[in-house]
């Protein structure tokens, strides 16, 4: 598990430098059974994360004054969100250029306050606990994962991506030097040099490319008509299709179907409940 512990670590910093004007630093501090867990949930953010490939869920607790500096204005529902969808975006968009598996890691909800499901069964779950440091706020970050489903995932992490920064006998994330037992992120560490890594460096240009506009299309149905009866159309003409009327409607971005929907209204507007989605690895692709 130590090469899922490295590549978390990795991406935390990676993902939140660029967003966050402070130092980051994330360490690696125990991995122990889920049923372990003694928190007290009123101080910890919950997000719910759902993987299509593969197929497991597992959720995230973030401590809230971590939290707050991270989203850099008022600590809501909404704005976890937005800063939990970028991390988990750039986290399954790394992890599929890595290892090709095209993971596809998606938020499916997220709550200011911890309400973790105890109906689970905690035996079959993983504690891994970092300690994190914004700035001079330090911090708790726990993932609370499936045994199986992270031992098939770390499969799938090469050796070579532990952090080739560090010695054999150091768990720094990012840089040295190294930390002590009693206090983990005491140190001043210098941040990796991520910009010299291909992987990274795949990353870092797709960032670039985040706040590009794109064009959004709800398709209810499509047909092929004559030339000749599309000029016989007035108004009160009736189209009929092929689809029926509860059948998922097409979602398209820059004219490519990248996920189906059904059709609700919000707040007296139209709008769209996705029901299926392709892979972020396969969004990507298509829209290149």
């Amino acid at each position: 598990m130590k090469r899922l512990a490295d590549f978390i670590e990795k991406t935390v910093v990676e993902s939140l430098k660029d967003s966050i004007d402070k130092t980051i630093e994330c360490r690696f501090n125990r991995m122990e059974d889920f049923s372990k867990l003694n928190i007290d949930r009123q101080l910890f953010t919950q997000t719910n994360i759902e993987s299509v490939k593969p197929a497991g869920s597992f959720f995230i607790l973030l401590e809230k004054d971590i939290a707050k500096l991270m989203v850099e204005k008022e600590l809501t529902d909404e704005s976890l969100e937005d800063l939990m969808f970028q991390f988990s975006f750039d986290f399954s968009a790394r992890y599929d250029e890595i290892t090709e598996a095209q993971m596809g890691w998606q938020v499916s909800s997220v709550s200011v306050d911890a309400a973790i499901d105890d109906s689970i069964n905690k035996d079959e779950y993983l504690l891994m606990e970092y300690d994190i440091a914004v700035g001079e706020q330090k911090g708790k970050l726990l993932w609370v994962i499936p045994k199986q489903f992270a031992t098939e995932i770390t499969e799938k992490l090469p050796d070579d991506q532990q952090n080739q920064a560090d010695d054999e006998d150091t768990d720094n994330i990012v840089g040295q030097p190294s930390a002590s037992p009693e206090n983990p992120v005491d140190a001043v560490a210098e941040p990796m040099n991520y910009e010299t890594n291909q992987d990274y460096g795949n990353m870092r240009n797709l960032d670039i490319l985040m706040d590009i506009k794109l064009k959004v299309v709800v398709r209810i149905g499509q047909k092929t008509m004559l030339l000749k009866d599309v000029l016989k159309l007035i108004p009160g003409s009736k189209v009929i299709f092929e689809q029926e009327i509860d059948d998922p409607v097409d979602i398209l971005v820059n004219g490519k179907v990248i996920a189906k929907g059904k059709v609700v209204s919000v707040d007296g507007f139209f709008g769209i409940k996705i029901t299926s989605i392709e892979s972020m690895h396969s969004r990507l692709n298509k829209l290149r």
